[in-house]
């Protein structure tokens, strides 16, 4: 009778840990789909000038808010983001676009430069203001601007359905 007692003591035992572990593991799955969820400013938003002007010539701001430009947050330590700019090595001369390249720092764009064989401005936003005003967390994230908003967001490295329009097409969108 007392090892009846002892096995039903350890199933339920078992069964509260199986539940724990269960409750664990969905926990981290939520956790890491909040992380994963795209993030960023909405098309149709409005571009934050100030956070824009940090990263470009502040004489140039009104032709990157006009358009087509592409803002595109990166960092040499990301897979993802180096993809990003061998697609655009590929695919950005002729595309008719702005592109801005923003890193979190100087030292990181200096690592960049070298690899990148397209023409492009540099911004390092050392303060993550740009990062934080375009609601971004994740890398890389290219936000597709025209006529002072944007018109489209990606996250990772997939642009090429961005870069087989015609800039009329962008400006349109």
């Amino acid at each position: 009778m007392q090892i009846l007692v002892s096995l039903v003591v350890i199933a339920v035992a078992l069964s509260i840990l199986s539940l724990l572990v269960s409750i664990g593991s969905a926990t981290r799955v939520l956790r890491l789909e909040r992380r994963l969820a795209p993030t960023g400013l909405p098309s149709g938003s409005a571009v934050p000038r100030e956070a824009l002007s940090s990263l470009v010539d502040p004489h140039d701001l009104e032709a990157w808010l006009r358009g087509p430009s592409l803002v595109v947050f990166a960092s040499p330590n990301c897979g993802p983001c180096r993809d990003l700019i061998r697609v655009l090595n590929e695919r950005a001369p002729g595309s008719g676009l702005r592109i801005l390249v923003a890193a979190p720092s100087e030292a990181e764009l200096e690592v960049m430069k070298p690899i990148a064989r397209f023409s492009a401005a540099w911004g390092a936003d050392e303060n993550h203001r740009a990062r934080t005003d375009f609601q971004t967390d994740a890398m890389p994230h290219s936000f597709l601007i025209a006529n002072s908003h944007v018109v489209q967001q990606f996250v990772g490295p997939n642009i090429q359905v961005l870069l087989d329009a015609s800039p009329a097409d962008l400006l349109s969108a």
